[in-house]
């Protein structure tokens, strides 16, 4: 598979802007034979955005699934990204997923929400059902915060997941992050992760960047550094086997230590 991280500063406020430039990066993802694109956490609305993410929070099924789904249809590449959900009257920091056919492969909603900020808009989302089946791979997803819990990758691992897509929105600072912690969770547990964040400045909240798409082995494969970037990886299955053969932390672990 081709796996595409889209790493951008998107425009807060601007939903229907976000997905008019979405279509200018399928463009340039379709001529890399990207087959899936994720894109960052709160993606369509902004994350320093309070005001924005009240106004523009939809359900899964509101406008931006369908005109993202018409894209994905459109350029034949699966996309993954990060919106506000409204359910009634709860918000969610949640991601989709569709597939090139547009049709909805994945939902998913934060388990754990960073600081005060985001426990003021959203409620946290129940843990997750197993991994979802994209092309043949097995596919879970963590939103920020939630790819420095291990037990929660651990338990995509031993669920069958072999890709963790993690839509972000990491501060500057923060670089520990995807140059320590990521590649520490795909290691340790012998899977690919797109970590794909947010860049730039929005209000007074500067972000990290530095996505990054890393392989079992616990090797950048590909990353960004700190402005708009299309990464872009070929990941295999093979790299899967070989790296659970050389660590097989899977099949080690002792179980009744908890």
């Amino acid at each position: 598979m081709r796996l595409g991280v889209w790493q951008t500063e998107g425009i807060s406020g601007d939903p229907a802007a976000n997905v008019a430039r979405l279509a200018v990066m399928l463009t340039q993802a379709k001529a890399q034979g990207v087959h899936l694109l994720v894109t960052p956490e709160l993606w369509t609305t902004g994350y320093n955005a309070p005001a924005a993410i009240r106004a523009f929070a939809e359900p899964a099924d509101g406008p931006g699934f369908t005109a993202i789904a018409a894209l994905a249809r459109q350029f034949g590449i699966a996309i993954a990204w990060g919106y506000p959900e409204r359910s009634g009257d709860i918000l969610y920091n949640s991601a989709q997923v569709v597939g090139a056919d547009g049709a909805r492969r994945y939902h998913y909603r934060k388990l754990h929400l960073w600081s005060d900020y985001e426990r003021g808009l959203f409620v946290p989302g129940q843990l997750p059902a197993a991994p979802f089946d994209l092309d043949g791979w097995r596919v879970a997803m963590a939103i920020c915060y939630d790819t420095e819990f291990p037990e929660l990758i651990r338990r995509y691992a031993l669920a069958g997941a072999e890709l963790v897509l993690a839509p972000t929105a990491l501060a500057a600072g923060e670089a520990v992050i995807p140059d320590l912690v990521v590649p520490v969770r795909a290691l340790e547990n012998g899977l690919y992760i797109a970590f794909c964040n947010r860049c730039g400045v929005e209000d007074t909240l500067v972000y990290q960047g530095g996505s990054c798409i890393v392989g079992p082995a616990g090797m950048k494969l590909a990353s960004a550094a700190t402005a708009d970037a299309l990464i872009v990886a070929t990941i295999e299955k093979a790299a899967i086997a070989a790296a659970r053969q050389r660590a097989p932390y899977l099949d080690d672990r002792r179980t009744d230590l908890g």
